[in-house]
């Protein structure tokens, strides 16, 4: 679960750890290795099978919204899809810094949610580094909507990380219409948030295998919401509470805000997250010791240090 009370310092892990699974799009069979980094390296990937494409961050400015999924984008034409469910775990464990190389172009699917990578950073556990930790604040409210669907981020006045109030519609299947409201120290971010699983329509399956995607979709991996019912209908809404959070792992530090959806998704998530970057008024970092830098003055440190 997201920290009550983030950590002071930077964490990556103690040592690196992987796991082999197949692609939820792609069938293939890939290997995923989490190997420690430095102070500020933030959270970079790179693909095995690909060394002259180099790494590339998990930021808003990689991220493409693709059908039930997060790519990212990185020179040379390297691509990773199917991100959110492992930086949903990297959030809920805290981790800032860490190298993340895959065999092919996908996250491995697993069990359809970010639980299995919880537990491999368990396994290893984690390590505190020196480097301060900053938190990104929200300070006015920012919303994008796409005509009933809407994104919200607000500020909060007593909370140390993310809550996320969700609504999902789904009236065609017996899910329905579910409503979850989690702080950011609710232990259910650990547990059954990790722990919920990728859900789709079945007419939506159908329609994504007969466009060559959902290749690599089984039981094992995907709830497929079927009249006949599904066997947890708040699955789903705890499903979106994840793939938020993997969303927010994009902004590159811990957020301190409330996120209010109804009927999002990764879309209208990422249109948010860059209306608020666009909007330097409306965030600020607060550094360790409290201070709280400006939205456009750490937009422009930001440039200052890229250029070198």
């Amino acid at each position: 679960m997201p920290a009550r009370e983030p950590p002071p310092v930077q964490r990556t892990l103690r040592e690196a750890i992987g796991c082999v699974g197949i692609g939820w799009h792609t069938r293939a069979r890939v290997a995923l290795t989490l190997h420690p980094a430095e102070d500020g390296a933030g959270i970079r990937f790179r693909r095995a099978d690909r060394p002259c494409c180099g790494g590339f961050g998990a930021t808003v400015e990689r991220a493409v919204a693709c059908r039930h999924g997060l790519t990212l984008a990185g020179e040379g034409g390297a691509r990773v899809a199917s991100v959110e469910r492992l930086l949903a775990a990297l959030a809920v464990c805290g981790i800032d810094n860490l190298i993340v190389e895959v065999s092919g172009p996908e996250v491995p699917a697993m069990d359809g949610s970010a639980r299995p990578f919880v537990t491999l950073i368990e396994c290893v556990g984690t390590l505190e580094r020196a480097a301060p930790r900053p938190v990104l604040e929200v300070l006015t409210p920012v919303e994008v909507t796409e005509g009933s669907a809407v994104a919200r981020l607000e500020p909060v006045l007593d909370a140390a990380g993310p809550g996320v109030d969700l609504t999902v519609d789904l009236p065609d299947t017996p899910v329905g219409r579910r409503r979850l409201v989690l702080d950011e120290g609710a232990e259910a971010w650990r547990g059954e948030v990790a722990a919920a699983r990728l859900a789709v329509r079945e007419g939506d399956l159908a329609e994504m295998r007969a466009q060559g995607l959902a290749r690599g979709a089984t039981p094992a991996n995907t709830v497929v919401l079927e009249p006949g019912g599904v066997p947890d209908p708040d699955g789903p809404v705890r499903y979106q509470a994840a793939t938020a959070l993997g969303a927010l792992a994009l902004l590159g530090m811990p957020l301190r805000a409330r996120l209010v959806e109804v009927r999002g998704g990764h879309a209208l998530r990422l249109r948010l997250l860059r209306r608020l970057l666009a909007e330097p008024d409306a965030f600020g970092v607060r550094r360790p010791d409290g201070a709280v830098v400006p939205g456009a003055l750490w937009r422009e440190a930001g440039r200052r240090a890229a250029c070198g």
